[in-house]
């Protein structure tokens, strides 16, 4: 994502033209970069939770079922979203566009049931402790989320259920992206709308143009910070403006005005 914008600055004046679709291109990286994020989030043990949950609470056998219960909860609604987000990709393979050089844009939005499917697998295979039982619970609680997701799309189903099992597993300590997930999923069949509208809405939030500035505006931060440029830079600003209270107030106040145009 950052080469991008890099390589279109310096192509335009040397070559007299960029890279095709540019800005375009680099939203829709966002969306693929926010998968593999939520996939090594995943992996480090970075998924957010509701913190001091009931699966710390206990005897370890009590424990233990409740991570499972998160985890395999968390697993089955994710196979659900890479279902409907099946879904849509392929419906949006019928009417594709090409992104940029002739690459399809369905390419880049398959990385969402892809990435859905990777992070159910995953979580169900932290259901077990036993290697069979992990890659039973890996393949069979994101299957199963799939086939759920194809049997009862479109059609009316009662709300509460649903919302009771997603805040259970909130409270065992499943990711808060799965409740939130499973609760778009049950609001849309409440009202019997097609799922494929979940990862539609996905998708046009993730591409959102803005999008794209924060992690960039992250790698400028970080070396920032890890090459000492914020030290010199405030040691800078206090040589210009003097050490005393006044000098002190305006090298804060411009070394934070620059650290909000090239961090935001």
């Amino acid at each position: 994502m950052a080469l991008v914008p890099l390589v279109e600055l310096a192509a335009r004046p040397l070559l007299g033209s960029g890279i095709e679709n540019a800005s375009v291109l680099v939203q829709h990286l966002g969306l693929v970069l926010a998968m593999l994020g939520a996939v090594a989030a995943e992996r480090h043990g970075h998924l957010a939770t509701l913190g001091s949950s009931v699966d710390h609470i206990g005897a370890a056998g009590w424990q233990t079922a409740a991570q499972a219960f998160a985890k395999g909860s968390s697993a089955l609604v994710c196979g659900m979203l890479a279902e409907a987000s099946g879904r849509f990709v392929a419906s949006e393979i019928t009417a594709s566009q090409p992104l940029a050089y002739g690459v399809p844009v369905w390419w880049v939005q398959a990385s969402m049931p892809l990435g859905f499917a990777l992070l159910g697998a995953r979580l169900g295979s932290r259901c077990a402790a036993q290697p069979l039982l992990r890659l039973v619970c890996a393949l069979a609680l994101p299957l199963a989320g799939a086939w759920l997701a194809g049997r009862f799309d479109g059609m009316a189903l009662p709300l509460l259920p649903g919302v009771l099992m997603l805040l259970a597993a909130l409270l065992c300590g499943a990711p808060i992206f799965a409740v939130l997930g499973g609760l778009a999923l049950a609001l849309f069949a409440a009202d019997a709308l097609p799922w494929a509208s979940v990862p539609l809405s996905h998708y046009q939030i993730t591409v959102n143009p803005s999008l794209p500035a924060l992690p960039l505006f992250t790698l400028a931060g970080l070396l920032f910070a890890r090459t000492g440029a914020a030290h010199r830079l405030g040691a800078l600003f206090q040589a210009l403006f003097g050490s005393g209270v006044r000098g002190t107030v305006l090298a804060a106040a411009v070394l934070c005005s620059a650290f909000t145009a090239i961090t935001g």
